[in-house]
């Protein structure tokens, strides 16, 4: 069964960042595997942690440009904004050792970190969730479908936002092509910093007052795809725990199979 967790990614951005900065909700696992890593890592006395409301402020228009998938956790490091759990811990482990990992490479358990990091990949934080849910839902506490709908209300009212925005730069840039106005290439394009703008506005928050009509309904748009992918990814996800397929059920055995290979490898190293 393919993964729930959706994978991230590197991207790089323009402005370059001395001191790192981590967005995760503390009850994810996989952002709490981040934030260890980075506390691990030498990066880590000069870093900044930052709180995020998963059912309201990650799916605002300022959090979908820094990471369209709009998901924890989200380091921003040096000129690259890695938006993986797994990716991140393995560029802290390149770039960014401790003397503790160090020392452990030295003394020839650099093999054992390695298979370590492979196994936590490996593991899917979305089939343990859906595996609590069960119990939960048994127990009569909320499901994750609930979750689920609220997660959708919350999206598609955003995503309505953004296409007003797109409504907005359609409309400036169809007077500026009546103007005659003519706009080099590069003015086309939208500015990656604007994409990797600070999150300390609203999520309604317009355009950077440098970005032209064009480069406006560019930024609109990628907004639009981005909502729409997350609307299809969390319906499918609600789809998925309507049906409690043999399927799902083994995927969930053989994710926890990997978390007790997980521990088994922690204590080695330990």
């Amino acid at each position: 069964m393919q993964k729930l967790e959706p994978q991230g990614c590197i991207r790089e951005v323009p402005e370059f960042r001395r001191n790192p900065r981590l967005w995760i909700f503390p009850p994810s696992l996989s952002s709490g595997k981040a934030h260890m890593c980075l506390r691990l890592s030498s990066a880590w006395p000069f870093a900044e942690v930052r709180i995020v409301d998963v059912y309201g402020e990650h799916y605002s228009l300022d959090f979908c440009r820094l990471n369209p998938a709009m998901t924890v956790p989200v380091l921003e490091i040096e000129d690259k904004v890695i938006t993986d759990s797994s990716m991140i811990a393995e560029f802290l482990g390149r770039s960014y050792a401790s003397d503790g990992d160090c020392k452990a490479i030295y003394a020839g358990r650099g093999q054992i970190m390695s298979h370590f990091v492979s196994l936590v990949a490996q593991w899917d934080e979305m089939l343990h969730i859906c595996e609590g849910t069960r119990s939960q839902s048994c127990a009569g506490g909320p499901s994750k479908r609930s979750l689920n709908r609220l997660r959708l209300a919350r999206l598609r009212q955003r995503y309505l936002e953004a296409y007003e925005l797109s409504m907005e730069a359609s409309e400036d840039s169809a007077d500026g092509e009546d103007d005659g106005e003519e706009r080099q290439s590069d003015e086309d394009e939208v500015p990656p910093c604007v994409q990797d703008a600070c999150l300390g506005t609203s999520s309604s928050s317009r355009f950077a007052p440098r970005l032209t009509p064009r480069a406006q309904k560019a930024e609109a748009t990628k907004l639009c795809d981005a909502y729409l992918s997350k609307i299809a990814a969390v319906q499918r996800l609600d789809d998925i725990l309507g049906n409690a397929s043999d399927s799902l059920r083994h995927a969930i055995k053989s994710n926890r199979k990997v978390l007790d290979r997980i521990w088994m490898a922690a204590e080695e190293l330990l």
